[in-house]
């Protein structure tokens, strides 16, 4: 996007932008798809820079580093970071293992801590060694009491590195997102998105979001937002209705993408 949100406070504490993940054609040279990325949960402040750097790239001014800690220090349960494999670094790797032969059979022995380090915050199976990775995207998200009625998950950062747009990324990390805040226990997800900006919508659509209104000149940059919820089934183990008792609200038309969420 040409210039950064405007940030305010209210019901959302701070509104940050959430259109980052603009899918657009990828670049020739990168090879993979969504398939051979993992997400893994936030780790800790020394990740911080590493969200900062995707997601600032699509801003003409960078967010103050208060705005990012107010979301990850505050639930960094529902902060989720995409890598892919390095080719570079797993060339070298390979070369340095043709040169010395030994290097297998010490990892294949070792059980320390060190060989397990790049493995232990893995947030899904198979994934890659995250030393030997690149972050290609990002997704940050909150879930609390609005208006201490029901509890609201908001969707608030999304980016996806340039070359890695198209493959199928922001919608593994909306995905992951929206478990996530479901198993939190979120009885609705909101977030905004440019009112023009088509295939970001298109991408929060087809997860059922739908459009609640219309915010006018809601960036710095003049543009209009849109801001979409989701209503989320949220049903007991025991008699499918909602907690309050009454029958669970549904997207107009739950995509069958959430049947793997368990909230379609």
């Amino acid at each position: 996007m040409a210039s950064q949100q405007q940030l305010h406070a209210g019901v959302e504490g701070q509104a940050v932008d959430s259109t980052h993940a603009k899918p657009a054609q990828s670049a020739p040279h990168v090879r993979g798809s969504a398939a051979c990325v993992h997400l893994t949960p936030y780790a800790g402040e020394a990740q911080l820079p590493i969200i900062a750097s995707l997601i600032e790239r699509e801003l003409s001014e960078p967010y103050i580093v208060h705005t990012y800690r107010y979301f990850l220090r505050g639930w960094p349960q529902h902060t989720f970071i995409a890598w892919a494999k390095d080719e570079a670094a797993t060339a070298a790797s390979s070369l340095e293992r043709r040169a010395d032969p030994t290097m297998d059979q010490d990892e294949t022995s070792s059980t320390g801590s060190s060989a397990l380090s790049d493995h232990e915050s893995d947030d899904e199976p198979g994934a890659l060694s995250i030393s030997k990775s690149i972050p290609v995207g990002v997704i940050v998200s909150k879930l609390e009491a609005h208006r201490g009625r029901h509890q609201r998950g908001y969707i608030a950062m999304l980016s996806v590195a340039p070359e890695w747009r198209g493959r199928g990324v922001a919608t593994r990390l909306v995905q992951r997102a929206v478990r996530a805040l479901v198993e939190g226990g979120a009885q609705e997800i909101v977030l905004e998105t440019e009112a023009d900006n088509v295939a970001s919508l298109a991408l929060y659509e087809s997860f059922g979001f739908v459009r609640e209104k219309r915010l006018f000149r809601f960036y710095l940059n003049g543009k209009d937002c849109f801001r979409l919820v989701l209503p989320v089934t949220q049903t007991s183990s025991s008699n499918g209705v909602a907690a309050s008792g009454t029958e669970p609200k549904r997207p107009p038309f739950p995509p069958a993408r959430f049947e793997t969420l368990g909230i379609a």
